[in-house]
């Protein structure tokens, strides 16, 4: 069963130099991020409180396919969707 968390769960996450995740830290465990599927930015309500986010979908190398959000002007992570 996927899960879906609108407003993301947070989350840890140790990134390269490009922002690019590494590993992230999830139910008291770390997990190594073997593959990044996809990468895209988004820009909402910039003329009021909007948001800016950066969304990554990971895959760990222990099975999890995960979508997370960065949340650019702050630099913190969210878990966004837990993927079947």
């Amino acid at each position: 069963m996927s899960l879906l968390w609108p407003e993301g769960l947070p989350l840890t996450v140790e990134c390269a130099g490009d922002a690019t995740p590494l590993r992230l830290r999830l139910q008291g465990g770390w997990h190594t991020v073997a593959v990044v599927s996809a990468r895209w930015r988004v820009r909402q309500g910039w003329w009021r409180a909007g948001y800016w986010r950066e969304y990554v979908t990971v895959a760990t190398h222990g099975r999890l396919l995960l979508t997370l959000a960065r949340d650019l002007p702050a630099g913190t992570w969210r878990l966004v969707y837990l993927h079947d």
